[in-house]
């Protein structure tokens, strides 16, 4: 163990090492000028330090990624089973073309949910820290685990499932964490490392979902004995996330510092005092605000209202964001309920153990990309580029699914359908790249007193979008499928053609020198 933490910080150290500005810098850039100005005037015996001499919080980064590592095994455990779950609470009947209704009802429920309390949740990580919001989600995740595998109904399925979506904010909070403890170059490199944890998350989590549920059935010898997994069929894979959620609790409770900048505490906590200036001693709690705060400082406002942060920047890049998000979310809707779907209705008829199987080989070849290429790619061609391509991956990726139906319908599976899933597969990454690329922007547009705010605000339009993607995709996938409408797909060609068109519109914005 010792020997993989020391590997994964050098790795971390290499990757950091690399610096460059971004287009929306100028905000960060500023708010830095002013921190080192004011503390030469502070202390002019002593030259102050700059972001190179501070160590790296390899650490605290780390623990960083663990937090964040509990809400893509939850989520992605669910995946590979939702099609067999719906079936088995006995609401399609025999007819499992409307199995994506279901699922995306299911979705389009959390989101709305998490759409509601996330922007909350981030905006009190700005005031009472971030250490406490992110226990808060870890935990909320191990209970809505442990309710979603014991629910026998459907509203108990979209209750306990909402649950994690009240609770939980951490994906959002845990990059305003790293905002506050890194200057922009370290921020960048060290970024690439959350789609990545992202992407381990759903590589072991797809295989638990895939493998373990209905373990007395696939595994009579070790599970036949014990009713509960009979009458609870997805309780083991809920059950295993679960307690890795609450095992990773417990390491981010006793490691985990709080990394909320003590100035932006100490305004927070005296919001309501109309004194113009305070002391502030340097009491080193944070190895970049503690070389940046200086004694009596006026105090400006600590938290912008979410107007004066809506700079035209910002607006731009949320837009931008919502429309790819649309795209990315319709997309992983799309692919487990084409696997599972029959033959002849254009799928490909794969049991859950092989969809699980497939989402981790995709899990797999994000992360590795993630890790590996990201870094290298976004510094030879820039954030703002590669968030262009991405979006361009997502209409290549719908357009290969109508292929796949075809060639399933006329027996002709074979080797030129793996060579085209495995097409599809390569270019799945580019939703996390897309993803990476619109928070560098954000981080880059942000003070960094709303750091915690502005990744709400991002999140929140996610899940606004979120609200609608899974319902609109699922629907229409369903009801292409149904009315047969252009062979059955129908859904594809209209993903085709809004991906085509967000493509264009990041463009034509691209060309106002703001994306």
């Amino acid at each position: 163990m010792a020997t993989i933490f020391l590997k994964f910080q050098d790795l971390l150290g290499g990757l950091i090492s690399r610096r460059r500005t971004f287009p929306y810098d100028a905000v960060a850039q500023s708010e830095t000028e002013e921190l080192m100005m004011s503390d030469m005037e502070a202390t002019p015996d002593t030259p102050p330090k700059m972001a190179e001499d501070i160590p790296y919080p390899t650490k605290q980064i780390i623990c960083l990624l663990i937090l964040a590592f509990a809400e893509p095994i939850t989520y992605a455990q669910k995946a590979p089973y939702i099609p067999q779950l719906i079936e088995d609470l006995g609401i399609i009947g025999d007819d499992k073309r409307k199995v994506g209704y279901y699922s995306g009802f299911i979705d389009t429920v959390y989101y709305c949910v998490e759409g509601i309390f996330i922007l909350q949740w981030s905006r009190i990580s700005d005031r009472i820290g971030r250490r406490p919001v992110l226990l808060v989600g870890v935990i909320g995740l191990s209970f809505s685990s442990v309710c979603f595998g014991y629910s026998k109904t459907f509203l108990g399925v979209l209750i306990s499932n909402s649950l994690a979506g009240v609770l939980n904010s951490n994906w959002a909070v845990t990059r305003s964490a790293m905002a506050d403890i890194l200057d922009s170059p370290r921020f960048t490199s060290t970024i690439v490392w959350q789609p990545a944890v992202w992407s381990a998350g759903t590589l072991i989590g797809s295989l638990l979902g895939g493998s373990l549920s209905h373990p007395a059935e696939k595994y009579p010898n070790v599970f036949s004995g014990n009713e509960i997994w009979k009458e609870y069929p997805f309780l083991l894979p809920c059950g295993l996330s679960a307690t890795i959620c609450a095992i990773i609790f417990i390491l981010g409770f006793f490691l985990l510092k709080e990394t909320l900048p003590k100035k932006q505490q100490r305004r927070a906590l005296s919001a309501s005092d109309d004194r113009g200036e305070f002391e502030l001693l340097h009491e080193g709690s944070d190895p970049l605000a503690s070389n940046v705060l200086t004694a009596n400082e006026p105090v400006s406002p600590s938290h912008p209202s979410l107007r004066a942060l809506l700079t035209r920047p910002m607006v731009i890049i949320l837009v931008n964001y919502g429309i790819f998000v649309f795209h990315d979310i319709s997309i992983g809707s799309i692919i487990p309920l084409f696997l599972a779907a029959p033959i002849e209705a254009g799928g490909l008829a794969f049991s859950s153990d092989q969809i699980g199987l497939c989402l981790a080989v995709i899990s797999i070849y994000n992360m590795t990309f993630q890790v590996f290429a990201f870094a290298k790619v976004e510094t030879r061609w820039g954030s703002e580029k590669l968030a262009r391509w991405a979006m361009l991956a997502m209409v290549a990726i719908y357009l290969v699914f109508p292929i796949h139906g075809w060639m399933a319908k006329t027996g002709n599976l074979g080797f030129i359908t793996w060579l085209l899933l495995l097409f599809q597969l390569m270019l799945v990454p580019f939703g996390l790249v897309g993803v990476t690329c619109f928070a560098i922007l954000l981080t880059a547009a942000t003070p960094s007193s709303s750091y915690g705010t502005a990744n709400g605000l991002m999140q929140s339009s996610a899940a606004a979008v979120r609200i609608v993607a899974p319902v609109t995709v699922a629907s229409l996938f369903a009801l292409s499928l149904e009315k047969n409408l252009a062979g059955g797909n129908l859904m594809y060609y209209f993903g085709a053609a809004a991906a085509f068109l967000g493509y264009a519109i990041a463009g034509r914005l691209a060309s106002e020198n703001t994306l």
